[in-house]
């Protein structure tokens, strides 16, 4: 096992990688707790913080199921095509159609984060990158 293996390509953590999810639908997914998605994470719970830094208190589901939706729309699932909506339309990406799936579709939610989570989409592909990524040109040989 090498640790140039296990690099992740930090750009493509959040600038994302499109993923063929059938029938001629794809999502593009930016990789699952990415800085946007910690970021908005935090500023959205903000108001559940215990005063004093002693925990949280608990998001109501309807709440946390929207919180989430909002969350992944903006910062995990970046684009989409080639899905059809209830009317047999198929529309453009939008952040409103994004959380409107996410929040009502839960087998969507469920292939949006299962692909953002996909460590091996966002590894530096060639030892070659990993090499430049660590600025030595001998690793991996």
């Amino acid at each position: 096992m090498r640790i140039g293996s296990m690099m992740t390509d930090e750009a493509k953590e959040e600038q994302g990688v499109r993923k063929d999810i059938g029938e001629g639908g794809w999502i593009h997914v930016a990789r699952w707790g990415n800085p946007n998605f910690r970021k908005m994470m935090d500023k959205l719970l903000e108001p559940y913080q215990r005063a004093g830094g002693r925990g949280m208190r608990p998001v109501p589901d309807a709440e946390d199921r929207r919180m989430m939706a909002e969350v992944i729309a903006h910062t995990i699932l970046l684009d989409f095509g080639g899905i059809k909506d209830l009317d047999g339309t198929t529309p453009e990406y939008s952040i409103e159609v994004a959380i409107r799936w996410l929040e009502t579709a839960s087998e969507f939610r469920k292939i949006v984060v299962k692909e953002s989570q996909d460590v091996e989409a966002f590894l530096i592909a060639q030892r070659d990158d990993t090499a430049t990524a660590l600025g030595n040109e001998s690793i991996g040989t």
